[in-house]
């Protein structure tokens, strides 16, 4: 992001459509990757994610991301992006992704259905949007949550400590089932960023059962945080709900 620019646009529509606009050729926008690389976030996300599962990538922009990840098994993938430009060039970009899309929606208020996804996937979408105030943080944060089924995941790639985003307001409407954070590094160790990962609960588990996933999960002496965020996946996928009513 420029210096010279007003951060505040970053968080509008017009200043999204006109920045791939005036950086297009014959509509077609260069890859551009904010922060990470798939190859750098792969070992961090890989066991989390089901080649199965629905993943949603929030504010693609002209990121390489879903790509690299659907040529490594993830295919049912929709992204999306508040700007039609990069929308239009990046469906053109990746046409041969057979069952990938790409949709113009604005993130702090989606189309989708509720529970629709199991993955939500966002890197640097929400660091735009906090230019813009609390308010964008709010709508998306509870947005995400909206369309996340009952035990899925929400990743999050960004500059920032997850209480700027999870705490205070967010934190007083939405109760993840669990959070873990760690940092990943960039250019040779001279960079880093926080990748969160946060476990919608299932509501038909009650706390009861759920606890017992997670004393379960620490008896198996997991250490790694992502193992551990894995294993609660596994086990609520596990329990019989018909039983829990």
């Amino acid at each position: 992001m420029g210096d010279k620019e007003p951060v505040h646009h970053y968080a509008t529509t017009d200043y999204w459509e006109q920045r791939y606009t005036e950086r297009s050729d014959s509509g077609h926008c260069s890859i551009f990757e904010w922060y990470l690389r798939w190859e750098a976030l792969k070992p961090h996300m890989k066991s989390l994610i089901e080649t199965t599962d629905r993943v949603l990538h929030l504010g693609t922009g002209s990121s390489n991301l879903s790509e690299d990840m659907y040529y490594d098994g993830y295919e049912k993938a929709i992204n999306i992006d508040i700007s039609r430009t990069i929308t239009k060039s990046m469906r053109n970009r990746s046409s041969n992704c057979k069952g990938m899309t790409w949709e113009v929606e604005d993130c702090r208020d989606m189309t989708f259905e509720d529970d629709y996804f199991d993955v939500v996937v966002d890197k640097g979408t929400l660091d735009a949007l906090s230019c813009g105030g609390s308010d964008d943080v709010y709508d998306t944060c509870m947005e995400v949550y909206r369309v996340l089924r009952p035990g899925g995941l929400f990743i999050l790639i960004s500059s920032v400590p997850m209480n700027v985003y999870l705490g205070g307001r967010v934190g007083g409407h939405i109760e993840w089932g669990s959070i873990e954070t760690e940092k990943v590094t960039a250019d040779g160790g001279k960079s880093f960023y926080q990748l969160h990962r946060c476990l919608v609960p299932n509501p038909k588990i009650t706390q009861k059962i759920y606890t017992e996933l997670e004393i379960q999960m620490f008896d198996i002496k997991l250490s790694r945080k992502e193992q551990r965020i894995q294993k609660i996946r596994q086990l609520s996928r596990s329990v019989d709900l018909n039983q829990l009513d």
